[in-house]
């Protein structure tokens, strides 16, 4: 019998899908978390594996790297995320297949024997002295290991390899290649080629931590005043600008001190921020996150924390003020104003560094609409209030259905801009479709 690994934190997902699986003949062990789910990999290969990208603790691209440096296992991503960029970095990273959520579960085990099916009738690897080619899942391994390629790349390769020796002009390469995808690759190679490895990505999760202390001043029903403190830690490495391959500790921040009020409906908050020594943001895990968390800048793949190291000794003030309107909208807006060395493409210079964010939501359920909200943000821009589009823009909605039996249907659209290769902001829409359950 086959052995099905089922990675996903979502329980009653999870416990469907296992359902259908062993209702077609597989037996299927179900992991909700991703570092207990690469433990039980490590003991026990199973024949397939089912991956959520999003499970906590090790996320689905880290086990699939993981799992890749040391086995053909096939994997099939699952995820409630759309855009691309997880998509080709799930693929590239070595996934066979890609499912986004929602989904029919019987679509899944179609995919899931028809990946196994590949596999069981797949040629026999060709073989050389120093190469190994797979052509039915278009891999290529040199001295035993892996290369990552992209389908262009393996094409190319495989070409020269069955035969050695000839030379081959541009012309003759596009009769064996598609012209379309020839020229994306080879407009966009640099001269060095692609220095993105995923073996060499260290495994050392970011993480921080974070001191709070507060004192009420003034508690009364409708009115209260408090003034706090904090102090938090970012815990990990990010890379020094302008120099790639050097990596320096990620820093702190400190509120030393924080007053917060609240008048009937109405709240504020004031802070005075410092930034001690920099690498280090206030508010890293924001509504840009998913969207900032890995991104291409020209043919390189960047994380969010390798960019940290950008901000240097920074200090100023945040202000947030949130409304409950009549107990069935909540506003929210907040202000950000820090000055300090900046990192300019070629030197750190003292500029001003400015976010706001905003954002109007439902308090309360209207008929079917469990959640309805519309949020707007620009972070670490000059000034945010002349409303330019960066690549910190972020906009949109999402709303949340009743589907009946605690079901909720979610949808998320968000806008926001990349620079293009010819320089120019361009939009980038982002949809999203999740279920969630309610008890």
């Amino acid at each position: 019998m086959k052995h099905i690994m089922l990675v996903e934190d979502e329980v009653e997902l999870a416990q469907l899908v296992r359902d259908y699986l062993e209702a077609a003949g597989f037996e299927v062990s179900m992991f909700h978390d991703g570092q207990d789910a690469y433990t039980q990999f490590q003991q026990r290969k199973p024949s397939l594996m089912i991956l959520d990208l999003m499970v906590p603790r090790m996320d689905g691209l880290t086990i699939c790297r993981k799992v890749r440096e040391q086995s053909d296992l096939p994997i099939i991503m699952v995820t409630a995320r759309t855009e691309e960029i997880d998509r080709v970095l799930g693929l590239n990273m070595g996934a066979d297949d890609y499912i986004c959520k929602p989904f029919s579960p019987k679509e899944l085990v179609a995919r899931v024997q028809a990946v196994l099916r590949r596999l069981e009738r797949k040629a026999e690897p060709e073989q050389n002295d120093l190469f190994r080619i797979d052509k039915a899942q278009q891999r290529i391994w040199y001295q035993q290991k892996a290369l990552t390629l992209t389908p262009t790349e393996f094409r190319i390769l495989e070409l020269f390899l069955e035969h050695l020796g000839q030379v081959y002009s541009r012309a003759q390469l596009l009769d064996h290649i598609n012209p379309d995808s020839f020229d994306v690759w080879f407009n966009t190679l640099p001269l060095d080629h692609n220095t993105f490895n995923p073996a060499e990505i260290k495994d050392d999760p970011m993480s921080a931590i974070a001191i709070d202390i507060g004192y009420p001043v003034v508690t009364e029903q409708n009115m209260s005043i408090a003034i706090y403190a904090q102090i938090a830690k970012m815990i990990g490495e990010t890379n020094y600008p302008g120099n790639p391959d050097s990596s320096v500790s990620l820093g702190s921040g400190i509120i030393p001190v924080g007053v917060a009020a609240k008048f009937g409906p109405a709240h504020f908050n004031l802070e005075y921020r410092i930034i001690p020594k920099g690498n280090f943001e206030f508010g890293y895990w924001n509504q840009t996150y998913e969207v900032e968390r890995v991104s291409m800048e020209g043919d390189l793949i960047k994380t969010k924390e390798s960019k940290l190291g950008r901000f240097g000794k920074q200090k100023g003030i945040f202000a947030n003020f949130s409304m409950d309107v009549f107990g069935l909208l909540g506003f929210n807006m907040a202000y950000q104003n820090l000055r300090g060395d900046i990192w300019d493409g070629n030197m750190f210079s003292n500029q001003a560094n400015q976010s706001f964010q905003s954002e109007l939501g439902l308090k309360k359920s209207i008929s079917k609409i469990k959640t309805a909200k519309l949020f707007y943000q620009q972070l670490n821009v000059p000034n945010p209030f002349e409303f330019e589009f960066t690549e910190s823009t972020v906009m949109g909605y999402r709303i949340g259905i009743e589907l009946g039996s605690g079901m909720v249907l979610n949808y998320t659209y968000q806008r926001t801009f990349r620079m293009s290769s010819d320089g120019e902001l361009e939009p980038v829409n982002l949809t999203g479709i999740e279920t969630s359950f309610t008890f």
